[in-house]
């Protein structure tokens, strides 16, 4: 089997939620003769998100934790299937899943900078286009459970409910956990490879705007919990932290002690969401030039309608969704 996952950063074998939560249910689970590849396009997996696993004995390809965990149940690897654990899986995800990918994907004081840290795992040209998934995954998120777009002004944001919902959901894994080494009853279980990912993607990862981890930091159980569970499962040599993150860690502490803020005008957001847009727009054209998937000829160009620069601009730059 092979299961293919985005490279890790901050002391994490993997920048991704569902990701982790893979990698864990693996170590919990005892599973045998997996390799683990990074830094692989998502463009391979048939929804377009990592991670993905394949069955090299008949190459049957499992895309997303859902469909991964159980393939691997199928194959005797089964942790915890309560009904407990069920209804735990669902609190969480109703309630701290919406307000962590608005801190990820939404914030604008956060959201070039996890742009850039999964573009930079990420092959080119897909790099370029990849990352808007999980946007606009957060945008249908919001405008589902909060009324607003991401692309709204930043005073339209309304996100008071997810985050009280989240924080109160950080609380419910403090007073679950307690001094335990395992959330139900002591034992591990699927709870703790979903509880492990998003903890450490909550407290690890080093964002302008981070509520949930100067939250998630007041549990000292919780910190203990990560640590604990990266150190006893996970060899340091799974674990990344790139050389150019600690240097950005040392410039933002500075920024911090200076008072320095970054720019989350609504100018600025709607800027940021164009000029990622026409990026990843032209890289995609560009490479689909290249390698043949379609060709523009001088005659056919010839034999088009002219179509003028205000003509162009009404039917195109208006459109956020490239």
């Amino acid at each position: 089997m092979e299961l293919f996952v985005y490279k890790g950063e901050f002391t994490l074998p993997s920048i991704d939620l569902d990701c982790l939560r893979v990698l864990m249910y693996i170590k919990l689970a005892d599973v045998k003769g997996i390799k683990i590849r990074q830094n692989f396009s998502p463009f391979k997996s048939d929804n377009g998100f990592l991670p993905y696993l394949i069955d090299t004995t008949d190459n049957k390809k499992y895309c997303g934790y859902e469909k991964i965990v159980n393939f691997l149940k199928s194959c005797g690897y089964v942790l915890d299937a309560s009904e407990k654990n069920e209804a735990c899986l669902s609190f969480i995800r109703q309630n701290l899943y919406p307000y962590f990918m608005y801190t990820l994907f939404g914030s604008p004081q956060n959201l070039d900078e996890t742009r850039a840290l999964y573009a930079t795992r990420t092959p080119f040209p897909f790099n370029f286009y990849y990352p808007s998934k999980y946007v606009r995954k957060t945008d249908e998120v919001c405008q589902a459970l909060a009324n607003f777009s991401l692309e709204d002004p930043i005073d339209h944001h309304d996100t008071a409910e997810m985050e009280a919902k989240a924080k109160k959901c950080l609380n419910w894994f403090s007073e679950k956990l307690g001094t335990n080494e395992f959330f139900l009853n002591g034992t591990q279980s699927e709870v703790d490879a979903t509880v492990y990912a998003y903890l450490a993607v909550i407290l690890k990862f080093q964002l302008p705007n981070n509520q949930l981890q100067a939250h998630a930091k007041q549990c000292e159980n919780l910190v203990r919990y990560v640590n604990n569970l990266t150190k006893k499962y996970f060899d340091e040599s799974e674990c990344f932290e790139s050389e150019k993150v600690k240097e950005q860690n040392q410039k933002k502490e500075q920024k911090v002690f200076t008072g320095q803020e970054e720019d989350g005008s609504p100018a600025e957001i709607r800027k940021r969401y164009i000029v990622s847009g026409l990026f990843a727009t032209t890289a995609m054209i560009v490479y689909g030039y290249l390698h043949g998937i379609f060709s523009i000829t001088l005659a056919e160009k010839l034999n088009e309608d002219r179509t003028t620069f205000s003509d162009y601009d009404r039917e195109y730059v208006g459109d956020d969704d490239d």
